[in-house]
């Protein structure tokens, strides 16, 4: 019984951050390059591409994690959609990721 418990208690501390991990994956992959490594904006690139640098900048966002689920899905502007290339899963663990650099 000892045992289970334990292996519970070790599960449930990895598993937030396996999540926050893979999100982390995901989101360099697909979204820092506009949106930033921390969720801060490569002005460069914003600039070049004629976008609103403030729109851009996630660490200010006031979305909640059901609006850039559909975001991340669907796609906005010139943000493309992502629904046929990830997951419900990793759409998911994209937003928590992105709520998290919010908080550093």
């Amino acid at each position: 019984m000892i045992r289970l418990l334990l292996v519970f208690a070790v599960v449930m501390c990895v598993a937030p951050n396996y999540a926050l991990a893979d999100g982390r994956t995901d989101y360099n992959a697909r979204c820092a390059g506009c949106h930033g490594a921390h969720g801060n904006v490569q002005t460069e690139k914003a600039k070049a591409l004629h976008m609103d640098v403030e729109k851009l900048s996630l660490k200010v966002s006031k979305k909640n994690r059901n609006e850039m689920i559909t975001i991340i899905s669907k796609g906005k502007g010139q943000m493309p959609a992502f629904e046929k290339e990830l997951t419900k899963e990793q759409i998911a663990a994209i937003a928590d990721y992105v709520i998290a650099l919010r908080k550093k």
